[in-house]
């Protein structure tokens, strides 16, 4: 508990005081803060999915990589930048990550679980506050809306999966809500946007205009329905279209 007040607290502080000010950072500072949106639900989500015994060997898979991810993310960030509050930050992170790996070697538990779902939101916070900050200052808001599609999919499915681990909260419900409303806001920008995008891209846009209203009633059907397994794998697809676009913005920069 103490950890969690001190984590809080750090952000709080951290997130008025990096928010208020616009700085410029390298493209790669950018986009490692802005792939720890992701990497912060996503962590959590399969953490819990192996949990429940539910896809446990792809879901140890994407845990893994996803924490060797958020720890190359980590390390881009603190050798791309001399500000110092984002450095500050960067400790937190180093921190949060530190915390995590913890907790990822040990049995789940309703109270590991519980500790995985706040250093998730706590790591989102903080990566959030550089990520808005330093997309003032970039060209590539295109990528940074693109990660944020990634970041709502999962943040989405770990609600979900939570949810069905008997963290059953109403203000996480709405929270999941919330985060399907903007992920399809983000998806008519998407199609907005599609004659920019080559045309051997285009199926991808097509895949998540299939998949989403599917995945969509899946989701929002959290509190009556018990799909676990159909939500992981729809997650999946929703994921790989997203990503096929964010692999050509990162080829672009």
């Amino acid at each position: 508990m103490k950890i969690l007040v001190v984590i809080a607290i750090f952000v709080t502080i951290n997130y008025f005081s990096l928010s208020t000010v616009a700085v410029a950072a390298p493209q790669r500072a950018v986009k490692a803060a802005a792939d720890v949106l992701a990497l912060s639900q996503q962590i959590t989500k399969n953490y819990i999915y192996i949990g429940q015994d539910i896809q446990i060997d792809k879901a140890t898979a994407r845990l893994t990589k996803s924490m060797k991810q958020l720890a190359g993310a980590i390390k881009v960030i603190e050798s791309n930048t001399t500000d110092v509050d984002a450095q500050n930050m960067v400790r937190f992170l180093k921190f949060t990550y530190s915390e995590i790996t913890k907790v990822v070697d040990l049995p789940y538990s309703k109270e590991s679980g519980a500790l995985m779902i706040d250093y998730s939101e706590t790591l989102l916070e903080g990566a959030e506050s550089l990520t808005q900050r330093w997309s003032k200052k970039t060209d590539k808001q295109g990528l940074i809306e693109l990660e944020r599609q990634a970041l709502l999919v999962e943040r989405i499915a770990k609600y979900y999966i939570a949810h069905r681990a008997g963290f059953v909260d109403l203000n996480a419900v709405k929270q999941l809500e919330t985060a399907v409303a903007q992920f399809e806001s983000g998806l008519v920008k998407i199609n907005a946007q599609k004659k920019y995008y080559p045309v051997w891209l285009h199926p991808e846009i097509a895949k998540l205009n299939r998949h989403w209203p599917i995945t969509k009633d899946f989701y929002l059907g959290v509190e009556k329905n018990d799909l676990p397994l159909i939500v992981f794998v729809y997650t999946e697809y929703i994921r790989k279209a997203v990503d096929a676009l964010l692999a050509y913005h990162v080829k672009e920069m």
